[in-house]
């Protein structure tokens, strides 16, 4: 399920995809950050329970894979808004997670927004949040050691024909990879 923003993470959603067996196990969640001063800066929410929300969906769906996108550097982004956003995928732990820094676009309402971020800051910014995300994901890829997963074949290789090329049901198709 694509772009399944916060506020439809339902006890229904849940139900869904817990005993569904043809919905993937597979969510993304447009997040863009998680501090409060900052999502209000974007003109965003998110339900104040988000993270027992994902643990529900993550205890209760077997094999789900959470992925999101997280903007670093969005103007008043302080240090502490950024750690709040460290914790939380502390936390939650997401299996794949796209990072980027704000970039002011012309005419746009947040690039007129005081206390813009410098670029450093949002460069180091975006830098240990993958950091720590390359830590989950390696634990994750390690659990994985030994085991057998089922793969939808696309066809071969634009390396070589002698390879195949496909993707689990944890990779959404020109996102997470092949």
């Amino acid at each position: 399920i694509m772009y399944a923003y916060p506020s439809g993470l339902s006890p229904e959603l849940i139900e869904l995809m817990s005993g569904e067996s043809n919905v993937l196990p597979y969510l993304d969640v447009p997040l863009q950050h998680v501090s409060p001063k900052v999502l209000a800066a974007m003109g965003r929410r998110h339900p104040a329970n988000l993270r027992d929300v994902l643990h529900a969906m993550k205890n209760r769906i077997p094999g789900l894979v959470l992925r999101t996108t997280m903007m670093v550097g969005f103007p008043g982004e302080t240090d502490d808004d950024f750690e709040q956003l460290m914790d939380f995928f502390r936390n939650v732990e997401f299996n794949r997670l796209g990072v980027f820094k704000f970039s002011a676009e012309e005419g746009s309402r947040a690039a007129r927004l005081p206390d813009q971020v410098r670029q450093g800051i949002k460069e180091v910014r975006r830098r240990k949040l993958m950091a720590l995300q390359r830590k989950i994901s390696r634990r994750a890829n390690r659990s994985l050691v030994g085991t057998t997963l089922p793969v939808l074949v696309h066809g071969y290789s634009e390396e070589t024909d002698l390879l195949l090329v496909g993707r689990t049901k944890g990779q959404a198709p020109e996102i997470d990879g092949q």
